[in-house]
């Protein structure tokens, strides 16, 4: 076979494969295929993964071995396509770099990194702003929204006969409850964007409507409901406690609930005496109120022996010291401690002991009455009506001397 081989400088030319660089080749008319395909160990100067044709140390050919006819005719499919390829990266690049961009933002809620109260008002929040500069150029910015017309306090209120009252409410009155929606002091914005940031309000089940404007102002808006004694278990003689609440709901989630406990107890007012809170036999004025106590405490009070009637103008003088005296009436609450003076005159250098007594409405019996804690409930009472009202006056079951203290109890409480 060497015979037929073509000499060069009078040597047979031959070929071999190595995986030499091919600055260390040192053939003389040698065909050299250099192995380049191990990833791992690439000859530097060579396009990696393939094998080279060389003559001696002169580059003829690069190319990528196939192990069968199969890949040889895939990668010949793709390089027959390349072309194609290459001319639609081309074009697309064309176009990004001569035509116009454009850029659509289609969500409809443009608000991110949103920032609530604890009521579940919006307070502040940032939007995607985008600006066009040019065919191939837009600006894309965060804005800050912080001036909004959102509620910073919640606060309850309640009223009656014009005047705010504190949980007690005396049964038969009507009370009103004021829910006032504080706005934010920061720079005011229309009355409209409360509405707009505000979430669903239920106060005590009854969605409260928004919608009207002239409700929402700042520090000065409310909502009121009235209770009245329909609050009485009538069957039963009980009086319920009210309470209230408020639940404020974001995209059907609470994000605020309170319930202002006892925020109305329905209660009795009593007015007591002699005591610290009114002493009648030291009143002065044109009613001489002393001498009606001095003709009570000559009586031991009842609804068979005792007329109202044997004072001489003795219901007119209860009338007037309770009308005159209604601002010392006090509430009948779970545990009401009264401390009585224990005299009412004096005669001579002596005190004399008295009865104590108070005057209710009539119409709640259910009093339980401790003295040094031993319940006493031998209380005596009249019961008399002055232009359709009944009330009762009730007197202690003896006269005491020096102060004293008697708890009165509601037996259901």
């Amino acid at each position: 076979m060497k015979d037929f081989l073509v000499r060069k400088n009078n040597v047979a030319v031959s070929a071999y494969i190595t995986d030499l660089n091919p600055s260390q080749i040192t053939t003389n008319g040698a065909l050299t295929i250099i192995d380049n395909s191990d990833p791992s160990n690439n000859i530097v100067g060579l396009p990696p993964n393939t094998y080279s044709l060389f003559l001696d140390n002169l580059f003829l050919a690069s190319g990528y071995g196939f192990s069968s006819y199969n890949e040889y005719n895939k990668a010949s499919y793709i390089v027959s396509t390349y072309s194609g390829v290459y001319s639609y990266i081309i074009n697309e690049l064309d176009k990004l770099n001569n035509d116009s961009i454009v850029i659509k933002y289609s969500y409809t809620d443009n608000k991110i990194d949103k920032d609530y109260t604890t009521y579940g008002w919006l307070k502040r929040y940032k939007t995607l702003d985008i600006t066009k500069l040019s065919n191939t150029s837009y600006e894309f910015k965060l804005t800050n929204h912080d001036n909004l017309g959102f509620i910073n306090d919640i606060q309850l209120y309640s009223y009656s006969n014009g005047k705010q009252i504190e949980n007690y409410a005396n049964v038969g009155d009507t009370v009103q409850i004021y829910l006032n929606l504080y706005k934010s002091t920061r720079t005011r914005q229309k009355d409209n964007d409360i509405i707009s940031y505000a979430p669903n309000i239920k106060f005590n089940g009854e969605t409260i409507d928004l919608s009207d404007v002239s409700n929402v102002t700042n520090a000065d808006s409310y909502f009121y409901i009235t209770r009245t004694v329909d609050n009485i278990d009538n069957t039963n003689n009980i009086i319920y406690n009210k309470d209230f609440e408020l639940v404020c709901s974001r995209n059907n989630e609470i994000v605020y609930h309170h319930i202002f406990k006892n925020a109305i107890k329905w209660r009795y007012k009593i007015l007591p005496f002699n005591t610290s809170i009114l002493n009648l036999l030291f009143t002065t004025g044109n009613v001489n109120y002393s001498d009606l106590l001095k003709s009570l405490d000559s009586y031991k009070l009842s609804d068979i022996n005792f007329n109202i009637m044997y004072i001489n103008d003795g219901l007119n003088l209860l009338m007037n010291n309770i009308n005159e005296f209604e601002d010392k009436m006090i509430y009948i609450d779970d545990d009401c401690n009264i401390e009585f003076e224990g005299y009412m005159y004096r005669n001579g250098d002596l005190y004399s002991s008295s009865y104590d007594y108070f005057i209710i409405e009539a119409g709640i019996y259910d009093f339980d009455f401790y003295f040094n804690d031993i319940k006493n409930n031998n209380w005596n009472y009249i019961t008399f009506a002055h232009n359709d009202k009944s009330y009762r006056l009730y007197q202690s079951p003896q006269k005491y001397i020096g102060k004293h203290i008697w708890k009165i109890k509601y037996k259901y409480e």
